[in-house]
């Protein structure tokens, strides 16, 4: 089985094997091929929102890919909504007014 997993207008496709893996192993598998699409290093912080299923339903992280998707066509679309520019826009200006590193904001605690 293989996904094809959408991040805007970038799309990653994804081995699955036998379809066998949580939907968590996919994003995080379809993180790292999109962070190598765009030529960011691992360091780049990329949240994933919700992953959805072509039809528009919202998968669960804990379910098994092949319970919730078919392979009926060998290729199976699959979108995924990212929060991106967001949190590196807002993490960049609090490090800007703060004088901290992305990082240490990241890492310390909600209204510090």
């Amino acid at each position: 089985m293989k996904v094809t997993v959408c991040f805007g207008r970038t799309r990653v496709v994804v081995p699955c094997g036998d379809g066998n893996i949580k939907v968590h192993t996919l994003i995080q598998q379809a993180v790292m091929r999109y962070k190598k699409a765009i030529a960011k290093d691992a360091s780049y912080w990329l949240q994933v929102h919700r992953l959805e299923h072509s039809d528009g339903g919202i998968l669960d992280l804990d379910d098994v890919l092949c319970d919730v998707a078919d392979d009926k066509d060998r290729g199976h679309k699959v979108t995924v909504s990212v929060l991106i520019k967001h949190f590196n826009t807002v993490l960049t200006n609090r490090a800007n007014r703060s004088n901290q590193s992305k990082e240490d904001l990241v890492n310390s605690p909600p209204g510090a």
